[in-house]
């Protein structure tokens, strides 16, 4: 932010303030551009992007969706379809109400108006479109949760006086302006929540406005929402006043909030995100007055609408282009005989560890080795998830000897299903280095799959591993107040199996 030079510059931004700046210039921060982009999958599902428009508190995608299938698609799994800022984090959809997931009906086509909450970042080279990601996939033509991606252009919004910060948890903070008088700052705010909990933004009074001196003004919290408490899908807008009689409003300000609580700046979970903006305020001339009183309030961000949808005739071949159409997958006749790897002789454990005591029966029909395992089957195959704390000790790589009956199961399932593909991909909890854990979770992935590979029978299916540290939690690494969550970073740590046929 740069110093406004025009005292007449200064007094109507100050009356803008008092008027509401946020909704005086709504229209005018809107931006939309043309796309004409279609993307497809091999399943022959389609989405036709027309336009993208920046607002201030959302990005809005219109689009044609096309299901052809003969079965009703899915595109928002478990909040999955987003889009991606490379630098600043995931803009989250606010869906329709009645239609949280996204069904697309079968044989069907539909205008959608697709509403992700937050306001794009200032200067943001791209964004990229993700639907199912982690979820369904990219290559299979009778996936239900298919896989979008795709690159999007965005307006050019840098060269203003606004400074933004996103958070993880899909919250963002945009300031759009800093006025300094004689006895009082005025800063004029829009927060968005794209999480899906409330979120507060000035706990206790920790909402601070600080000089490069170290000093700090308080706020004088609007009466009707202390706390500057966001409801799941809303914004919040706010001008709100500081006390900075100590403050060398001059120079550099930042504003912090939940300053000295429990909040983070990277758990996606937060309820109290800890934003620090770097602003400079704009001098009021001598006697313009600013306002004495702090003001909030709270709307809903619109949210995603979908029109009726239309029939339209079913899929045909060569569903997507560029692609090539599916062979036609013909079942096995006199299938060979499989072999199974004999179960490996009782390994002693050392006596410092418990031993982990057998099951007294051992599973041999594959849906007695897929309930040992507690597989469940998806879209992307049979998945098993095998807690890292069984098969590895605290921050080590190497195989637990105690791991063996539970690998061993594994590896009888694998030689009786025969599959083409066995993905072992490894995760971490949220503690520690980001880059450690994500090196920590490929050393987990490659031992694993190495032991099982030494121990299947030829032929052997194709061996893939992947790695991804903490960045795909399935529960919260914290509680609501910052500390850690023990039972939830437990299940973080694993390590995951996918066996594709």
């Amino acid at each position: 932010m740069h110093p406004l030079s025009d005292p007449l510059r200064a007094v109507a931004a100050c009356l803008l303030i008092a008027a509401g700046f946020g909704v005086a210039v709504e229209a005018a921060l809107a931006q939309s551009i043309p796309i004409e982009r279609r993307i497809a999958h091999p399943n022959s599902a389609s989405i036709l992007l027309k336009t993208l428009e920046a607002r201030s508190d959302s990005i809005v995608l219109s689009a044609i969706i096309a299901n052809p299938t003969d079965r009703e698609l899915r595109l928002n799994r478990g909040r999955s379809l987003v889009l991606a800022d490379p630098a600043r984090g995931l803009y989250r959809l606010n869906p329709p109400l009645d239609n949280p997931e996204l069904r697309i009906p079968a044989r069907s086509e539909l205008a959608a108006t697709l509403v992700f909450i937050g306001p794009p970042a200032p200067a943001a080279p791209h964004l990229g479109l993700l639907s199912n990601e982690g979820i369904g996939t990219t290559d299979n033509p009778h996936d239900d949760a298919p896989v979008f991606r795709t690159r999007l252009p965005i307006p050019d919004r840098s060269g203003g006086d606004e400074v933004q910060a996103n958070h993880p948890n899909g919250a963002a903070l945009l300031v759009r302006r800093v006025i300094a008088g004689a006895n009082a700052c005025v800063v004029s705010l829009r927060a968005t929540n794209g999480n899906d909990r409330s979120i507060a933004l000035n706990r206790d009074g920790s909402l601070v406005l600080s000089d490069a001196r170290g000093g700090a003004a308080p706020i004088k919290a609007p009466a009707e929402n202390l706390a500057l408490v966001v409801p799941p899908g809303d914004r919040l807008d706010a001008e709100l006043v500081f006390d900075c009689r100590t403050l060398d409003a001059s120079g550099p300000l930042t504003l912090t909030t939940n300053r000295g609580t429990a909040g983070t700046t990277d758990n996606p979970y937060e309820t109290l995100p800890v934003f620090a903006l770097p602003l400079r305020a704009a001098r009021l001339p001598d006697g313009a007055m600013a306002p004495t009183v702090s003001r909030a309030s709270v709307a809903p961000i619109a949210r995603s609408q979908l029109a009726p949808p239309t029939i339209v005739a079913a899929a045909v071949a060569d569903p997507a282009p560029g692609l090539p159409p599916a062979a036609p997958i013909a079942p096995p006749v006199n299938p060979p005989p499989i072999s199974v790897a004999p179960a490996p002789a009782p390994v002693t454990p050392p006596a410092n560890r418990p031993s982990t005591p057998l099951p007294t029966s051992v599973p041999t029909s594959v849906p007695q080795l897929e309930a040992a395992l507690r597989a469940t089957k998806s879209d992307r195959g049979l998945v098993i998830v095998l807690p890292a704390d069984k098969l590895f000790g605290p921050g080590l790589d190497t195989l637990d000897e105690a791991a063996e009956p539970l690998l061993s199961t594994l590896a009888t399932l694998i030689a009786t299903t025969q599959p083409r593909q066995v993905i072992v991909a490894g995760h971490t909890d949220s503690s520690g280095n980001d880059d450690e854990n994500l090196a920590l979770s490929e050393r987990r992935a490659r031992a694993v799959a190495a032991w099982l590979a030494a121990r299947v029978p030829k032929p052997r299916p194709r061996f893939v591993e992947s790695a991804f540290g903490r960045t795909r939690p399935v529960a919260p690494n914290h509680q609501a107040d910052g500390s850690a969550n023990a039972q939830g970073r437990e299940r973080n740590r694993r390590i995951e199996i996918i066996l594709r046929r």
